[in-house]
């Protein structure tokens, strides 16, 4: 079980978890997202980047659950994490782990998420990667 508690850290079955963020080469890192179709085959203003970003990270996973894959970025098994849609209900939770992990996350203006409406969303295992995919990708 993921939990987390504000300023006091995230925990995996009460192990504390942090990111990955040793892993600076683009080439290192695992992307995560629910659904490959909206990231790389619907039309949208980061088609192409996000189509080149797939290209250049070393693999791509997907689960499908939002808040799961939120809590693989906390625990390091995955970098970034990308939503083109995401619900409140799927990434509030997830957000609190991200943060007190290490993580960076908010929507893909660089925004912070909102808290009651349906979102696009990036997380990242380091406020560098996360600048890195903002001045390379976005």
């Amino acid at each position: 079980m993921f939990w987390a508690v504000k300023g006091e850290g995230a925990f995996l079955n009460g192990k504390s978890i942090k990111t990955a963020s040793y892993r600076k080469q683009i080439n290192q890192m695992i992307l995560i997202t629910p659904v490959f179709q909206r990231l790389l085959l619907d039309t949208h203003p980061h088609k192409d980047s996000f189509y080149n970003l797939a290209h250049d990270v070393r693999a791509i996973r997907s689960v499908g659950s939002v808040a799961l894959e939120l809590c693989m970025v906390a625990n390091g098994k995955a970098d970034i994490f990308i939503g083109m849609k995401s619900s409140s209900w799927d990434h509030n939770a997830a957000r609190i782990i991200v943060e007190e992990s290490g993580g960076v996350i908010c929507d893909l203006s660089g925004e912070e998420l909102p808290v009651r409406k349906e979102s696009s969303v990036i997380a990242c295992s380091s406020r560098e990667n996360l600048e890195f995919l903002i001045r390379n990708y976005l």
